[in-house]
């Protein structure tokens, strides 16, 4: 059965193939859109949607980066602001006298390529974000970073798509090329049928890595982060922030001359997997980021546990009305931690019928019961209801 039929087929709904439709559509070509689920239902929908400017390396990088913003612009005034656009800026903080040279060298340097950055003092840092408190000693701020809401963009990019003649087949699974006599790729099969085409665009993400069955070895590695949603907060966080992890994060930090001196005597820092990372989205509600797996190094399921990669959670962030708060606690705390989980997550004693019901559902043959995943965090004290894993319309009430 045939489906549809296009100049240009793309195969997902993310924030790459839905560009990539819009700006051929633009053009007058006859576009062709397949996704699996529902758009931005992958990485484009779980994101912190961070425009980071300031670390990005000279020459093409920056320039790239630079040249994507000013396109955030421009789809905001087609669009509308509809997808929490935000140029205020973005600041790096870091809370050890050790680091301070080398976020001075980072400030010098970026301003030596034409963008706007502040070197800051504690005062200062604490003004443009009063959120921050404790041990900040200083900070950086950019100008030109920023924010989006991924998922937002990616709708109503996908709905002006559709306005221009683009076909949206969402819930439509692409399972291989469609190839003709002569071996000349002519479509793409789908769970729906096919779809025929002159030309195919695969934006499907680490789902890309399935063209390997075709022959086609993409050199790709993946990579997961997480994000966490709280409930709103009263407070206002104008610019995006960034811990000090950003600087063993980011390539450009590598090449100033104070990096090797500033991490000399503290080799251990350099293979952290969690950037303190914090924006706040339309509502009040904070994102807080980002645990990291790095390829090959995580498990080949999701996290089950609302709380896992939470465990570095900056302790001094206000919680909703002051009354829910994360954070590592103390032995009591972890003992409370560890229960609350065995009760909720894996059916323990004092669990509801309901816990025990998902817990059972959430086990698979061969899992041990255990009061915690191995490899997961110690001593996080979350309060359910304050802090939520991050997809989208998951925000908890």
């Amino acid at each position: 059965m045939i489906l549809d039929r296009g100049e240009v087929i793309v195969v997902g709904g993310g924030i790459v193939g839905t560009t990539t439709a819009w700006f051929l559509a633009e053009r007058g070509v006859d576009v062709v859109l397949v996704e699996q689920e529902d758009l931005a239902y992958g990485a484009s929908g779980r994101n912190m949607g961070f425009l980071v400017i300031s670390n990005r390396c000279s020459g093409i990088e920056l320039d790239f980066a630079l040249h994507g913003r000013s396109l955030y612009e421009g789809f905001s005034e087609q669009l509308g602001n509809t997808f929490e656009y935000r140029s205020s800026g973005g600041l790096a903080f870091f809370n050890d006298e050790a680091d301070a040279a080398l976020f001075r060298e980072f400030a010098e340097e970026r301003r030596s390529v034409g963008l706007t950055t502040d070197y800051l003092e504690p005062s200062e840092v604490r003004e443009v974000a009063p959120i921050l408190t404790g041990d900040v000693v200083g900070g950086v701020f950019c100008a030109e970073d920023g924010m989006i809401r991924t998922p937002k963009f990616v709708a109503a990019l996908g709905a002006e798509c559709a306005r221009r003649g683009v076909r949206i087949h969402t819930q439509t699974t692409a399972t291989r090329l469609k190839r003709g006599a002569d071996g000349k790729v002519i479509g793409v099969e789908t769970t729906r049928g096919q779809v025929l085409g002159d030309r195919v665009v695969w934006a499907a993400g680490v789902w890309s890595k399935l063209l390997a069955d075709e022959g086609i070895e993409i050199n790709m590695e993946i990579e997961r982060l997480g994000a966490l949603l709280t409930t709103p907060i009263a407070e206002t966080v104008d610019p995006v922030l960034y811990g000090p992890s950003i600087a063993t994060m980011y390539r450009h930090f590598r090449t100033l001359s104070s990096f090797e001196s500033t991490y000399a005597d503290r080799q251990e820092l350099l293979s952290g997997k969690f950037t303190q990372n914090i924006n706040q989205i339309d509502g009040g509600n904070l994102m807080l980021g980002c645990p990291m797996d790095y390829p090959n190094s995580f498990e080949d399921h999701p996290c089950r546990r609302p709380d896992a990669g939470a465990q570095r959670v900056p302790a001094q962030l206000p919680g909703p009305e002051g009354r829910h708060r994360a954070g590592v606690g103390g032995p009591r705390a972890q003992r409370q931690g560890r229960a609350a989980h065995h009760r909720r997550y894996q059916g323990g004693p004092g669990a509801s019928h309901r816990d025990r019901a998902r817990a059972r559902k959430r086990r698979r043959p061969g899992d041990r019961r255990t009061d915690r995943p191995a490899g997961h965090g110690r001593g996080v004290v979350v309060r359910r209801r304050a802090l939520l894993p991050y997809r989208e319309g998951l925000i908890a009430a």
